[in-house]
């Protein structure tokens, strides 16, 4: 009888676990992560992409290749997102990512939220 018990609640068990996840949630195709670094001439780069493509970004060799420079491009960047876009600005891992002057981010941070795009800083706590 015990054996029979076992075998009903594996039975039972298998049946209402939830499915394991083998794609790529839709929210991360919403979100938008955004990486940042200071060249030698003092200019703030960036890379910004969908969340999903972030992890291939930080693991390549280059990373930094494609950036673009210019506090401005970051802005024509932002501005070219889907309105209501969320937008998190990382600094992790430090391959050299960082975070512009404080003056830049809240110039960047305000003007997105002007224009609709919520811009939120990785780790939160700042």
């Amino acid at each position: 009888m015990i054996i029979i018990a076992f075998f009903v609640g594996c039975i039972v068990g298998i049946e209402n676990a939830p499915p394991v996840q083998t794609s790529i949630p839709p929210h991360e195709f919403e979100q938008y992560t955004l990486f940042t670094w200071n060249n030698d001439g003092g200019n703030v780069c960036f890379a910004i992409m969908l969340e999903f493509q972030s992890s291939k970004f930080i693991h390549s060799w280059f990373p930094k290749r494609h950036g673009k420079c210019g506090v401005q491009e970051l802005k024509n960047a932002l501005l070219k997102l889907p309105n209501g876009s969320n937008v998190l600005w990382e600094e992790w891992p430090p391959k050299n990512l960082d975070y512009p002057p404080s003056a830049i981010i809240a110039e960047v941070t305000q003007f997105a939220e002007a224009n609709g795009i919520h811009v939120k800083q990785s780790p939160a706590v700042r």
